[in-house]
Parts: structure tokens; C-alpha cells; sequence
């Protein structure tokens, strides 16, 4: 008795055991009997068979038997004896073409003359590839000769069930090899034996060739992925070899997938049929179509109309990035793809891009919308433009090219930005040119073929000028006014490239003057067009005043309508005259503004930030100010202080300095947990770690990146 009265500890165990056990260790049923007596009958897999008639003290033959397999070579198992003792033998079996198979026999004597008897393999093939392989003991020659328990159906289908294997030729390697079954690409074909591989430990890669019988068409080439783990607990004997296809496509996503080699989008006779359509939530392996070409992959939406193939990427490696996938509107539609090795298998796993961050966004704050394109991509249907006020999702439309973004405003500048560095980018500039136009014409409100309506300053050709109805890419009315005061002519000049400063006139262009030699008080003198002339300063530099007019630079007189306001309409002569007289409000003839091209400033700030884990090219005008004075309007973004507070700050705090920190860690680091035995429980793998920090008086970043994060977690 224990203190306990409740629990009572025996004194004794006494266990009644059956004479004999046999325990089914094979994948498949098993059938026994004893040689010379009635005792038969089948064991079901992973089960056990009582022998109660069987008698462990005399010697007894036991025999096997399993499908295909109906003859064996009886194993003798010797009486029992006194004490425990444990037996490794061997049972050899023949299929109905007579071919070997050798099972293990583990026989155990327990005590009190029970007998266990565990049978077991050495080796399981299980096929996962979705192919029908054949396989066979390496041999050096050249025969056709395949392994036992494989038949006609072995070429034509894969099997289902587990096929077991044994080294059954003893002068020849414990190495193997297989092939892909005749009927994968017909009667014209032949396939060849792959390399040789172990069965014993490890992962690898086998290519399976099917070669032509005709045709000067490459081989047939099958990636399969070759995974060895050995068996546990009643099974540590058997070695379980796993054949996958080295790449499965895993579509967690919302939409229908069409799945193809990158050449072949390439090609004008491209069709669907020749795709690997994904559905939704489904799993498919993938084999591609031509080694000898480029081994990338390309993804396209089958629900959305009219989608354009993604760039290529690859699948040999772990990785998580996401593609671009283009509409016939030029309409982005991001995935997410995540690649991960299990076993000896690489799966592709799509998913919807909506659960994570985009990886890159862009922000338009400008004014004018920005095209916007990788910068090695030649396609033009994969470039596009940001709108203003408009912060645009974006992934890699080709995911092998530099990692960059070109950026173009039109009729402006270019130019390039490295999306992997944080840093103030190069500005956009663009001509934002004038209109001369009678502001009294656009508060009216006439029918829209009215001559009266929205009348600007155009050269008409005989170098006079005129008042002309306004018009959209109209260069005769477009004018640019200089530092100096000039008022330049755009039309009068050959186009410029904004991208080359050399084609830019130095003195040559035509600026706004009077035809006169000099301006006479009191008398109209019609408008013109001469070239630069530092003798006629006074008659070529002009001035907006606050009432509204354009004069010359002494103000005396005023550009307006010949005829007066009467005259104010389409083609109206435009002159100079004397300005109303003093303490009158100025006509509507004589009302005379200026109306930008385009909105904003003409220069465009660009920088790279990071916002959380996402990259963000931010665009905004130089004349905006700060940053976060042209989005916290726009994003829930709070303000800590504003300016005038920092103007304030600024006279007692010193200038501050920038501080820029790179750290790339390629080989990464390793994070073990181990506990008290000591046994390690769980080990983190983390790859390419990148660390970029940048602090200035402005604003600080901190952006950390692992691209590869790794945990293997003990097997209990």
C-alpha cells in the first residue's frame, strides 16, 4: 500500500501473449502460411495477425505472398529457446515473370515462447510526379530488363500504391535508376534510362529524356524531384523514397491561371491549349516544355479580358515577390508568388496581391500626370501614366531586369531612379509655356462655337497678331516669358528636346514687339513679332499689372482690341494703345492675362521613401513645399509640428547633420533554441539580410529586408 490508500501497486505483472504475431509493415496486404498446416490468412497493412494454432516450440516454414507476387522461397523459423532473442533475416519472393524480391524478416522471442514476426521492405518507391515511372537496379549494359512487380500498366498509368524495391542483383551497385512509361509521348518516342541514384539518404534531381524517333524536334525533358527519408519507430528499417515533380503550381489565388514557358508567349501561334490551366485552390505539377530554352516562367488571368502575359521569373530558388499582369486598358493587376522547397519539390504558390503591400508604390502629388516605365522594358503597351493626386500600386513587369523606374513628363525631361536606394532622385522639368488670353472672353458664358469665347494673343502668318479663339497643341499660341521680361514666341522656333540642352536657340528666338520703330503716346500701333534687339529693350519687355493689363515695361501703354471692346472677337486685330485714363476701370478690350499650359511649377521633385514595407517613388512639385504638408491632406498621416514651430526651433537649434548606415549581411544568420538536455528545438535561417538607414534634418528611415526566412522545427 502507498500513502495514498486510494492507488495500489502490484506486486506482479503477468502478460498472455498469442505464440505468434506477424505484423504487416508493407504498404500494400500480405498474405501468410505455415508450410504443412492449415494456418493461412491475410494481414491488411499496418496490421497485425494472431497465430493462436501455431506452435513457436517446434520449427516452423512460413511462407509470403503479395499481389503479382504468388511464389516464394519458405523461411524456416527456429523453435524458441530459452531467454529473449531477435533475428534479421531474409524472405525472397518472385513475381509471375519469376523476378526477385527480397523482404525483411525481423523475428523476435519474447519471453515465455511468444514469437513476433515484423515484415518489412528495404525499400519504398512512392510516386507523387504524376507521371508513370519504371524503375530498375543500375546496370551497366544495356538491358531492358525493369524490377519486380512492374507490368504493362506501369507504362501506361502511375501507380497509385507505394512499389517495392530490393537490390536483388548482388554483383551489381545498390544504386537505381528509372524512366518515364512508353505512352507518355507515344509510339515515336523512346525513353531513356535517367543517371544512376542512391536510395539511402538525401534529396535530388533526376532529367528524364524522351527522345524522337523523328523530327529534328530536342528531347522531352521531365524535372523530377528525388526525396529519401528513412522510416520511424517499427519502420526505421524501410527507406521511403518520395519521386515529385521538381515544380508544382499551387494556385491559392481568386482567378483563373494560364501558365506557359516565356518563349512560348512569345510566339504569334501561341495558343491556350498548349497552357497549363491553374483553377483556383488547386495543385498541379509543372514540367517545362523545352529545357533548351529559357527556363522562365509567365503567368496570365484567364477572368479578366484581354490580359497581357507577365514577365518571366524564376522558380529554381526560394523567393516571394509579386508580378505584373496587364489589361487591354494598360490596367495593372498584381499576385503575389511565393516559392518554397518542400522535400524535393519547388512550390509555386500564387495568391491574391489584395492580403499583402504591393511592393513598390508610386505617388503622383503633382499636377500633370508623369509616364512612368522599368527602365530596361522596350514594350510600349507596358508603359503608363500616374494621374495627378493619385497614388498608383505597382510590381515588376519584368522581374529579371534591373530593379528601376523611369519616369517622363511630356514634352519635358526623363529620368531614372534605382528603386533599391533611398535617396533624393534627379528632378523632372518641363516647359510650361503661357497663353495671352482676354480674360474678359473666359468669364463669359456663351454657346461653345461662340467667336466671343475664350480668345487668346496667336502670330498668324504674316507675323501679326491677333486675337484667335483658344486651341489645344496650337504652338502659334503659346508663349514663354523670361527672366528679363520677353516675351518669347514658341512657334516662331523648331520644337526642343527637353533632353538635350544644345537644342535649345541662344538669341534666335522671336519675341512679342510693336511694328514701329518706336512707340508713339497717344497713337495704336499693331503687334509683331522681331528678333531679340537690345536697342528695342522699351518696346520688347513687358509687364502684368495688378489691374489687369499687359504694357510695355514705362506703362504708358497697353496691349487691346483694334476697335474696341465692340471688336473682341475671333480674329480681332491685337495693337497697342494708351491705357483707359486715370480713375476709370479698365475695359474689357484692354484686360490682358496669362493662363499656364500646364498646372504646376515646370519642376518636379522625385525621391525614393519607405513607407512601412513598401518602396514609394514620390513625386511633387518644388512649389508644393514639404512632403508631408502635400499628403497629410490625403493619407491618415498625423503631424507632429508644424512649420512655424520649426521655424521658431530653427534659430536655436544647431544645423544638423545627415547620417546615411548600408548593412548587407549575404550569408545571414542563424538562431538555434536549445533546451535543458541539451536538444535543439527549433532552428531560424535568415538569408540576405539588408539593413539601409538615413537620417537628415528633414526626416529619418530605417528599412530592413530578409529575403529568405527559414524555420525547421524538431520531429518529435
Amino acid at each position: 500500500m502507498t500513502e495514498d490508500s486510494s492507488l495500489i501497486l502490484p506486486g506482479h505483472t503477468v502478460s498472455i501473449r498469442p505464440a505468434v504475431i506477424i505484423r504487416n509493415l508493407l504498404p500494400i496486404e500480405l498474405r501468410y502460411y505455415i508450410k504443412d498446416t492449415q494456418i493461412c490468412g491475410t494481414v491488411k497493412t499496418g496490421e497485425k495477425a494472431y497465430l493462436h494454432a501455431a506452435d513457436p516450440q517446434q520449427a516452423m516454414e512460413l511462407g509470403l505472398n503479395l499481389e503479382n507476387f504468388p511464389t516464394c522461397k519458405e523461411l524456416v523459423v527456429p523453435p524458441v529457446t530459452t531467454g529473449p532473442q531477435y533475428h534479421k533475416v531474409k524472405i525472397r519472393l518472385y513475381d509471375t515473370k519469376k523476378r526477385l524480391l527480397e523482404l525483411l524478416i525481423k523475428i523476435i522471442f519474447r519471453k515465455g515462447g511468444s514469437v513476433s514476426i515484423h515484415v518489412t521492405a528495404p525499400y519504398w518507391l512512392v510516386n507523387k510526379s504524376g507521371l508513370p515511372l519504371v524503375f530498375r537496379q543500375f546496370r551497366p549494359d544495356f538491358s531492358q530488363e525493369v524490377a519486380s512487380g512492374q507490368y504493362e500498366e506501369h507504362e501506361l498509368a502511375r501507380s497509385v500504391t507505394p512499389l517495392l524495391f530490393c537490390n536483388a542483383e548482388k554483383d551489381l551497385p545498390n544504386l537505381c535508376t528509372m524512366r518515364v512509361g512508353k505512352s507518355v509521348q507515344g509510339p515515336d518516342s523512346v525513353p531513356v534510362w535517367c543517371k544512376r541514384f542512391s536510395l539511402e539518404s538525401g534529396t535530388g534531381m533526376r532529367r528524364l529524356n524522351v527522345v524522337p524517333k523523328t523530327g529534328n524536334r530536342p528531347d522531352w525533358v521531365y524535372n523530377i524531384g528525388i526525396g529519401v527519408h528513412q522510416g520511424k519507430g517499427l519502420y526505421a528499417d524501410t527507406n521511403i523514397v518520395t519521386f515529385a515533380p521538381l515544380y508544382e503550381i499551387d494556385n491559392q489565388s481568386s482567378h483563373r491561371l494560364a501558365i506557359a514557358q516565356r518563349h512560348l508567349v512569345q510566339t504569334e501561334t501561341m495558343k491556350l491549349d498548349s497552357c497549363l490551366i491553374a483553377l483556383p485552390q488547386c495543385k498541379l505539377p509543372f514540367h517545362w516544355p523545352r529545357l533548351d530554352l529559357d527556363q522562365l516562367l509567365c503567368v496570365n488571368l484567364l477572368d479578366v479580358g484581354s490580359s497581357s502575359w507577365s514577365g518571366g521569373f524564376r522558380i529554381d530558388k526560394t523567393d516571394s515577390f509579386h508580378i505584373n499582369i496587364r489589361d487591354d486598358q494598360n490596367v495593372s493587376h498584381l499576385l503575389k508568388v511565393e516559392i518554397v522547397m518542400e522535400g524535393p519539390t519547388y512550390f509555386i504558390v500564387f495568391g491574391d496581391a489584395g492580403e499583402v503591400p504591393p511592393p513598390i508604390r508610386i505617388d503622383n502629388w503633382a499636377e500633370i500626370p508623369v509616364e512612368y516605365f522599368q527602365s530596361d522594358t522596350t514594350e510600349q503597351k507596358l508603359k503608363a501614366f500616374v494621374q495627378p493626386r493619385v497614388q498608383l500600386p505597382y510590381a515588376w513587369d519584368e522581374p529579371m531586369l534591373s530593379h528601376s523606374i523611369t519616369l517622363r513628363v511630356k514634352g519635358g525631361t526623363s529620368a531614372t531612379y534605382n528603386m533599391d536606394k533611398l535617396e533624393e532622385g534627379k528632378q523632372l522639368c518641363y516647359p510650361n509655356f503661357i497663353y495671352l488670353r482676354a480674360s474678359a472672353t473666359f468669364a463669359r458664358r456663351p454657346a461653345q462655337d461662340s467667336p466671343h469665347t475664350e480668345l487668346v494673343l496667336e502670330v498668324v502668318q504674316d507675323q501679326y497678331i491677333k486675337f484667335c479663339k483658344k486651341e489645344i497643341g496650337n504652338r502659334n499660341q503659346l508663349w514663354r516669358m523670361t527672366s528679363g521680361g520677353m516675351l518669347e514666341h514658341e512657334g516662331s522656333i523648331s520644337p526642343r528636346d527637353p533632353h538635350n540642352r544644345s537644342s535649345y536657340p541662344s538669341g534666335k528666338s522671336m519675341v512679342l514687339d510693336i511694328d514701329d520703330i518706336a512707340p508713339r503716346p497717344g497713337r495704336i500701333v499693331p503687334l509683331t513679332l522681331r528678333k531679340r534687339d537690345e536697342r528695342r529693350k522699351a518696346t520688347q519687355t513687358w509687364k502684368f499689372t495688378e489691374d489687369g493689363r499687359l504694357c510695355c515695361v514705362d506703362g504708358a501703354m497697353c496691349v487691346q482690341t483694334l476697335g474696341g471692346g465692340e471688336c473682341l472677337r475671333d480674329s480681332a486685330v491685337a495693337v497697342v494703345g494708351p491705357g483707359p485714363p486715370s480713375g476709370r476701370s479698365v475695359p474689357a478690350h484692354m484686360k490682358i492675362d496669362r493662363q499656364r499650359l500646364l498646372p504646376g511649377s515646370g519642376c518636379l521633385a522625385v525621391r525614393t521613401v519607405m513607407d512601412g514595407p513598401i518602396r514609394v517613388l514620390q513625386i511633387t512639385d518644388v512649389s508644393q513645399g514639404s512632403v508631408a504638408e502635400v499628403t497629410k491632406n490625403y493619407q491618415d498621416w498625423v503631424v507632429c509640428e508644424e512649420d512655424k514651430v520649426a521655424k521658431i526651433e530653427d534659430k536655436s537649434v544647431e544645423k544638423k547633420s545627415s547620417l546615411e548606415i548600408c548593412l548587407s549581411l549575404k550569408g545571414g544568420l542563424g538562431l538555434s533554441l536549445v533546451n535543458y538536455r541539451p536538444e535543439e528545438l527549433v532552428y531560424i535561417s535568415l538569408q540576405n539580410i539588408s539593413l539601409d538607414y538615413i537620417s537628415n534634418p528633414n526626416y529619418m528611415t530605417v528599412d530592413v529586408a530578409v529575403a529568405n526566412v527559414q524555420v525547421c522545427k524538431r520531429q518529435i
